[in-house]
């Protein structure tokens, strides 16, 4: 369903693709939207039970990552919105990030920790 965010937190654009560029935001409303880099709705990432503070894409757009206040980061495969895999954390989490290589995410929140994870085991 193509929609607005009630109340976005964040948003950041992906490089240029040879799919053009891509929007991706994240909401208190438990979801985060990826959009053309026109603001068109392309769809909606469902599931978090609490609210989106990040989310990122990795270079090529083809993945995304969201932090979330339900304790969890996750994983998406940004062309179909389908969760790939759920990191789960002791506390909020309230930041996400690729590492330049695309093959690892960063993730930060309430705790004094960064995390480490390694998408590709």
């Amino acid at each position: 369903r193509d929609a607005d965010h009630a109340s976005s937190v964040d948003l950041q654009f992906s490089p240029k693709t040879p799919d053009g560029i891509f929007l991706i935001s994240s909401c208190l409303d438990k979801t985060a939207m990826l959009r053309s880099g026109t603001g068109d709705w392309i769809g909606t990432f469902s599931g978090h039970k609490g609210a989106v503070w990040c989310a990122r894409l990795n270079k090529s757009a083809t993945l995304a990552v969201t932090a979330s206040a339900d304790f969890s980061a996750r994983l998406w495969n940004a062309t179909n919105g389908t969760q790939l895999h759920s990191f789960e954390h002791k506390h909020v989490v309230r930041a996400s990030v690729w590492t330049h290589d695309g093959r690892r995410i960063l993730t930060a929140g309430v705790d004094p920790q960064i995390k480490l994870f390694d998408i590709e085991h």
